[in-house]
Order: C-alpha cells, then sequence, then structure tokens
C-alpha cells in the first residue's frame, strides 16, 4: 500500500506517484511492501533537512527508513510484507531544479519518488560504485515515466 498524504495548496497527482511506486517496489519483489509519501511546503522540507541532515536549506526529497527489526516480516513464502518507511517530497524544490535538468515537474517529481524509494530499499549514494547502481536505478525506472511514456500510458 502507497499512502500519499499531500500537506501542500499545490494539486498533486496521487494517483501516477502510487502508479510510479508500486512500479518500482513491484520490480524490486517487494510488491506488498507499505510505503507512506507526505508531500510538504519548503519551510517544513527545510525543518526536517536541518534537523535530520544538519543542512539549512529545503530538501526536495527525504528518506526515513523504518527499523530493519520490524520491516520485512515473510509471509506465505517469499513474499515480503512490511512498511519500510516515509518518504517527504518538496514539490517547490522539486519545480525549482526541474528545469536544471530538463524536464518537466511530473518527471522530476517521479525521479525523486524513485530515489526515495530506492534508498528505502536499501541503495545509497555513499560510494562512487553505490551511486553507480542506484543512478542505473533511477534511470531505469525514471525511463518508464518519461514524459513520452505518461503521455502514451497516462
Amino acid at each position: 500500500m502507497i499512502e500519499v498524504n499531500n500537506l501542500t495548496r499545490r494539486f498533486i497527482d496521487k494517483a501516477f506517484l502510487r502508479k510510479v511506486a508500486l512500479a518500482v517496489l513491484k520490480k524490486e519483489g517487494k510488491e506488498a511492501a507499505e510505503v507512506s509519501v507526505a508531500l510538504v511546503g519548503a519551510k517544513k522540507a527545510a525543518a526536517l533537512n536541518k534537523k535530520y541532515r544538519k543542512k539549512d536549506t529545503a530538501a526536495n526529497v527525504l528518506s526515513f527508513p523504518f527499523g530493519e527489526e520490524s520491516i520485512l516480516s515473510e509471509v506465505e513464502g517469499s513474499e515480503i510484507k512490511g512498511y519500510l518507511g516515509e518518504i517527504v517530497l518538496c514539490p517547490q524544490q522539486v519545480q525549482k531544479e526541474a528545469g536544471k535538468y530538463g524536464m518537466i515537474f511530473k518527471e522530476a517529481l517521479a525521479w525523486m519518488l524513485i530515489h526515495g524509494l530506492l534508498h528505502l530499499l536499501g541503495y545509497d549514494h555513499e560510494q562512487a560504485q553505490d551511486a553507480k547502481q542506484m543512478e542505473q536505478k533511477e534511470r531505469f525506472y525514471l525511463e518508464r515515466f518519461s514524459d513520452s511514456y505518461i503521455r502514451i500510458n497516462s
């Protein structure tokens, strides 16, 4: 289950975000996992970024994985079920950065959601090799939600 809470005044296509998240989770073999997604304003994103990352700017995405001991409990063979954690997205910050990458807002939002999900799934970009693997996964998933893909498949 993907729970999406929009705490901003901006319209956000929640169904699209759920579609992106479910596609990633399914491909990663975690389709039964639960994830919460919160969309917040720049002030809240900055406060969270300062509190948890000691950075004094609004973050485009933050991931808060749930504790290892309690997530993923095995049920019915190899199917994994459990709460992975929460992703916080700041649409205002994503919008500011979208143009820098030559993306429309919807693509950039999908990218940040994918990035956050990969963090919840245990990927990181601290080491060069890990960063390369994570970037490859991001590109793989983002290709499925690019502008042309969105127009054709929405």
